[in-house]
């Protein structure tokens, strides 16, 4: 039989209230809280009506695992009060009531001041900086690099942890400005403020929902050999689970908390430089085996092209579910000039959306150098819906827009109307696309 139990503390400041009455009901079921560590302590006992009071100390730290010495000197003027003091985390304070007429440790008014401060000084901790980030990074990354984040499912879902994270710091300022409202008309009216939970197994839902973005960013990075040892990617990934697990059960002070701190990332440098210097870990990722079995668009296919055995032709393939994206690249010579070299590649983007498919299309991709292209309408000679080219000193790159696709096709020099149309050919054969 069970001794001793650990539960989550998914409490918020605004809901002490909440957390007093699952202290009382606990107590009730014969299990008696004893400390922080590693979330909630219990121990199995007789069943018992105790009574307890969950304050919020605002002198308290984020950061504090055990009570510093303010909390200790705070719980001795509350022992005069009634209330004992058994253990405290964070901005938590948890008291037993150990006289009948014990009076309340402070006024409406203080709790609320305390509550407000305590969740302001959280949310600004905890998800303000990330939140200015993400603001100017996400749509940087989306405008700039849509086309690879779009089409590689482990970039897809790190961009929706991040927006969903965005979206959850937005709705957690937003909720504490209305606990607030709500309070401080309640204090107005003559009313006891409330700090009750209402939706508290949401709370859940938090910690659920990052641990399944993280296990699908996991497996799909590992799956797309996006890294070189997946071993290595899993390991980082749970650096900080496992550093969290182990403060929350050894519970330093402040100044040990900065001393370990310091420690590890030392110690995480130092490995990964030894890891990479003196270990051989293999590679994981298939090297670059030329094209793939299936057809692709070769200049073979519209000149008198012949491969160049100095420059193994690569090829790149993903997909997620907004579509897939295949790209080639092909260096040649023409069978009449074999001392030139020349240039090609192409991408071609199938959405499964409209929506994608408009915004790749909207995108203006720039040249190697970063510049900005300048492109001109080409539809005449193209079959799609529409066609740009942009010439610059680095060759000619055509943009074709297709009912169910996206071609960007690049090449050292121009293109004749006759090569156009075996492109288009050759094309339609191997990808089905929709004029």
């Amino acid at each position: 039989m069970l001794k001793k139990i650990h539960v989550p503390l998914l409490f918020h400041y605004r809901e002490c209230d909440s957390f007093t009455d699952y202290l009382h009901r606990q107590s009730l079921k014969g299990w008696h809280f004893k400390e922080f560590r590693f979330g909630m302590v219990f121990e199995k006992g007789e069943p018992q009506e105790k009574y307890y009071s969950a304050e919020v100390f605002p002198e308290g730290s984020e950061h504090d695992l055990r009570p510093d010495s303010d909390a200790i000197e705070y719980s001795g003027y509350c022992e005069a009060a009634g209330w004992k003091f058994l253990d405290g985390i964070r901005k938590f304070c948890v008291f037993e009531r150990i006289r009948e007429n014990a009076v309340p440790i402070i006024t409406e008014e203080e709790k609320l001041a305390n509550i407000l401060k305590a969740e302001k000084q959280n949310w600004l901790l905890r998800y303000f900086p990330l939140f200015l980030f993400l603001v100017f990074y996400l749509p940087f990354m989306l405008l700039q690099h849509f086309s690879d984040i779009a089409f590689q499912s482990a970039l897809l879902f790190i961009m929706l942890g991040f927006f969903l994270y965005l979206i959850l710091s937005v709705g957690k300022g937003l909720s504490i400005l209305l606990w607030h409202r709500r309070a401080k008309k309640a204090l107005n009216e003559g009313h006891p403020i409330s700090c009750k939970s209402r939706l508290h197994f949401l709370h859940v839902l938090e910690p659920l929902l990052l641990f399944a973005l993280f296990f699908l960013t996991a497996y799909y990075a590992i799956r797309e050999n996006s890294v070189s040892s997946p071993l290595l990617y899993v390991a980082a990934l749970l650096t900080i689970p496992v550093f969290n697990l182990i403060l929350s059960t050894f519970r330093p002070g402040r100044r040990q908390q900065m001393n370990i701190r310091m420690i590890s990332a030392l110690a995480v440098f130092i490995l990964s430089i030894t890891s990479i210097f003196f270990f051989n870990i293999p590679d994981s990722r298939p090297a670059n085996k030329g094209l793939p079995e299936h057809a692709v668009l070769l200049p073979s296919d519209f000149t008198d092209a012949v491969p160049d055995p100095d420059a193994p032709p690569e090829y790149n393939y993903s997909e997620s579910l907004l579509g897939s994206k295949e790209s080639c690249s092909i260096w040649y010579t023409s069978s009449a000039y074999t001392d030139t070299v020349h240039h090609f590649d192409y991408t071609i983007y199938h959405p499964s959306y409209l929506w994608v498919r408009n915004f790749l299309w909207r995108q203006s991709p720039k040249d190697y150098s970063g510049v900005p292209l300048i492109w001109e309408d080409f539809s005449d000679n193209w079959s799609g819906l529409e066609a740009v080219k942009s010439d610059s000193g680095f060759g000619t790159q055509f943009r074709i827009l297709y009912k169910n696709a996206v071609l960007d096709l690049w090449l050292d020099s121009s293109l004749k109307p006759e090569q156009i149309s075996q492109i288009e050919s050759r094309i339609f054969q191997i990808y089905s696309l929709s004029e």
